[in-house]
């Protein structure tokens, strides 16, 4: 009888290059043109506590989409469903009709309210609304936040995780969801938040001389902002 494969080796197998992080694998994406040559792994794979493989890729690709590039299902992605290690592997370039992703919830309707702080620094932060829009607030002399940056300096988003040895492969993410989840992952990321807001030269001098590995939106504008990014940091390597 064939013993039974757990979730994530049958994902790590189907997995392009994938390469060991403290909680599971960063791999190459195939539902995006990842940069490969570059050595830029989007895809995150690693175990929940009930032992089913979460996946997420930080160029935004969707689940299905990513599944259907490893030659993948749903199903596979939980244990105890009778997989074997008999089961022939699938080519990375098999494609199969992308499985619907989980409905999601309807964007609520009404004044906007806030539900989440990103903090860039003690005076500065990003406020994120429901329904889903972005503002600014600084905090004043007097301790009362208000709306705008006002005059406050302006680091990256998650400046503060950076470490003094310039040697740490350091990520870039569009968003400070990424750079927030990738830090809860012991990885080191920043964002520069909105990508409407032009890059800023003292952003470029805080990422000098490090590896830097860029991640950005599966978009136009994300793509956009990810060659501006790397532009501007190979000028300073």
């Amino acid at each position: 009888m064939a013993a039974t494969l757990s979730p994530l080796d049958l994902v790590h197998d189907h997995l392009r290059e994938p390469k060991r992080c403290r909680d599971g694998y960063m791999a190459f994406c195939p539902a995006h043109a990842d940069g490969m040559g570059q050595g830029r792994r989007s895809l995150h794979v690693w175990p929940r506590d009930d032992r089913a493989v979460q996946l997420h890729c930080f160029a935004g690709c969707e689940t299905a989409d990513v599944l259907a590039g490893l030659g993948l299902t749903w199903s596979d992605l939980f244990p105890d469903d009778g997989r074997s290690q008999d089961r022939p592997p699938a080519p990375h370039s098999a494609r199969q009709a992308p499985a619907p992703d989980p409905p999601r919830r309807p964007t609520p309707t009404g004044p906007r309210r806030p539900v989440k702080y990103y903090q860039y620094g003690p005076d500065i932060r990003r406020v994120r609304y429901e329904p889903k829009s972005f503002g600014w607030e600084h905090r004043d002399d007097n301790g009362t936040w208000l709306p705008g940056r006002g005059n406050r300096p302006l680091p990256l988003y998650g400046q503060d995780r950076l470490p003094d040895d310039r040697s740490v492969e350091v990520y870039v993410t569009e968003g400070e969801k990424d750079a927030d989840t990738l830090a809860a992952h012991g990885l080191i990321a920043v964002s520069p938040g909105s990508t409407t807001d032009p890059w800023r030269p003292e952003w470029t001098d805080v990422l000098a001389d490090r590896p830097i590995i860029i991640l950005g939106d599966n978009d136009a504008p994300g793509r956009k902002r990810a060659d501006e990014i790397a532009r501007l940091l190979m000028e300073v390597m």
